[in-house]
């Protein structure tokens, strides 16, 4: 690029033609209304200021290796070079030392730290981030923004299992409401905002463990989140429970599948896709006499938007699929290639093996051939889960299958110490027992911004600053 020559491509109005653009910004007679030909008043604006700024120096035009123009104000060269010497000198510095204590090994890097927890401190008083959010203070109750083990709440010794990149997920209970809930938590460098931002989207929904409260402690990100009791994984229920549900398999199973679409349909309507959706990530309920789904470990989650977006709903539906076809025929894919590969000579030898009467055999192969085509990236119908759920409930409407009543005889099969007894019975038989949902949480200094129980109407922007914070966190801090 020609020295004190500004070149830049330009829309014009009308017929939306591209060209190039060349000021000589020390030509001041040169007419920039001409130049700059059919632009927009604010486009014209801008051109005018760029020329205003390059001639004081303030401004730094460069392309980039692409080709494309890169516009530099001086301030922010100048911050850019110091956070790039910055991130350079710490970057030997392992991520999950993050937001802990330091001891610097000379006075080089004592003065680097310092620096660092200077830049963090005057990042929180000037921009006054929460290390965490509360949205339902009747489960988890904070005190002064501050959530402590041994204060606000203690931990118990049930454990519910493990997440992908999480330690523990651990059952505390909260000593202001006295109830249970689970913790899980995350190190900030394993820490993905898309978990917590998908979370927060589906978190209205009644397939999604409710998310009460997330903050930072240390070096972690902790989530606190409902407690899912009488709850079991699909995995379960596929290796070891199905045949409970004898001589109703099959309507069973077409229930779960019900379900299934209609979680994974409204998690794709809201532009969310979850990439993980295995039978350990599925779970049955009983929720007092009725079998619920829910579905959990968003920590792979994606927005559709996402290049791996399409990708992400193609495995989400497919999974469905080997998952119901478990259940329907006991029999598991090995793999979502599998299950398109080798599908329909698969489900044909499973027919007959497992003695399907035809009726079976021709819906099983049927609904095979809608998930196939909803999947295939070249079809006009591409991710339309809601085509496979109305054919499902087409199947239930022509079986005469009530859905309520299956996933009620499901929940007593699969819960048969666990259904609460009807209550027009004796007065001498106990009338059944009361089950409390109840959740996960831990310390840290919390904002409120509900006392409602639906993190969804917690503010966005609060959402913003604490994952601003996690980054914050995550970068140089020793």
């Amino acid at each position: 690029m020609e020295e004190n020559i500004a070149e830049f491509s330009a829309s014009h109005r009308g017929n939306g033609a591209r060209g190039n653009l060349k000021i000589d910004i020390n030509n001041s007679s040169q007419d920039t209304e001409e130049v700059a030909g059919n632009l927009s008043p604010k486009s014209l604006r801008c051109v005018e200021k760029l020329i205003h700024d390059l001639k004081s120096k303030t401004v730094i035009i460069d392309e980039d290796e692409t080709g494309k123009v890169r516009v530099e104000y001086e301030n922010e060269v100048k911050k850019n070079k110091r956070d790039g010497i910055m991130k350079d000198k710490m970057a030997h510095i392992d991520m999950s030392k993050s937001n802990l204590i330091s001891t610097p090994k000379n006075k080089d890097d004592m003065t680097l730290h310092i620096e660092a927890l200077c830049e963090l401190i005057d990042i929180y008083k000037k921009n006054k981030y929460p290390s965490g959010v509360c949205s339902d203070n009747k489960m988890v109750t904070p005190k002064c923004g501050l959530y402590r083990e041994g204060n606000e709440f203690t931990k118990t010794k049930e454990i519910l299992g493990k997440g992908n990149v999480a330690g523990e997920i651990i059952v505390v209970k909260d000593t202001g409401s006295n109830k249970e809930h689970a913790l899980k938590t995350v190190m900030i460098s394993s820490f993905r905002p898309e978990e917590l931002k998908m979370w927060i989207n589906l978190n209205d929904e009644d397939f999604v463990p409710s998310l009460l409260m997330v903050r930072l402690e240390k070096n972690k990100c902790i989530f606190h989140m409902e407690k899912l009791e009488n709850a079991v994984t699909l995995r379960e229920v596929i290796d070891e429970q199905i045949n409970l549900c004898e001589p109703n398999i099959r309507p069973v199973s077409l229930c779960i599948l019900h379900g299934l679409l209609s979680s994974i349909n409204k998690m794709h309507s809201k532009n969310v896709v979850h990439r993980d959706l295995h039978p350990g990530n599925a779970l049955v309920q009983n929720n007092h006499g009725q079998l619920d789904l829910k579905i959990i470990d968003f920590g792979l989650g994606q927005e559709k938007c996402h290049p791996d977006g399409p990708a992400g709903v193609r495995n989400d539906i497919l999974m469905v699929f080997r998952m119901f076809s478990a259940l329907y025929l006991g029999q598991e894919f090995d793999s979502i290639d599998d299950v398109v590969n080798n599908g329909s000579s698969k489900l044909e030898e499973m027919s007959y093996e497992y003695k399907l009467n035809e009726e079976d055999r021709k819906e099983i192969l049927q609904l095979f051939n809608i998930f196939l085509h909803v999947t295939n990236l070249k079809s006009k119908d591409f991710g339309k889960s809601e085509m496979i759920l109305k054919h499902v409930e087409g199947v239930l409407d022509k079986r005469e299958i009530d859905k309520d009543e299956v996933l009620q005889f499901a929940a007593q099969q699969l819960f048969p110490d666990k259904i609460p007894l009807p209550l027009n019975i004796e007065d001498d038989v106990d009338t059944g027992e009361k089950y409390d949902s109840v959740d996960m949480l831990e310390p840290g200094a919390i904002t409120f911004n509900s006392v409602d129980s639906n993190i969804s109407n917690v503010s966005v922007e609060f959402i913003d600053e604490i994952l601003n914070d996690i980054n914050l966190q995550a970068g140089p801090a020793g």
